[in-house]
């Protein structure tokens, strides 16, 4: 009897242990996917920010408002909570580089 019970509390660890391992590896996953979320925002922000210090759009004044808007835009974008956690930017890595 006392040899069942050993085996049960050891299949009973192993499983454990199992999932802990898959919910830490689920983890992993999700934080490397709001990495990647993360940069391809980042890449698009600054793409749209070259676009508008382009000739055509460039106006001094009306454009740097439109850039200041356009920054608390994403920036909110970004802020929102996802998975319970907030992915945030600084202003100053919106700025064109």
């Amino acid at each position: 009897m006392n040899d069942n019970v050993s085996r049960e509390q050891q299949a009973a660890e192993e499983a454990v242990r199992r999932w802990i391992s898959t919910m830490q590896a689920m983890a992993d996953q999700i934080q490397r996917q709001q990495q990647a979320f993360k940069q391809m925002m980042q890449e698009s922000i600054n793409s749209y920010m070259q676009l508008l210090n382009t000739p055509p759009f460039y106006v001094s004044e009306q454009s740097q408002e439109g850039q200041q808007a356009t920054q608390q835009t994403f920036q909110q974008a970004l802020d929102l909570p996802r998975y319970g956690r907030h992915i945030s930017v600084t202003q100053r890595s919106l700025l064109p580089v």
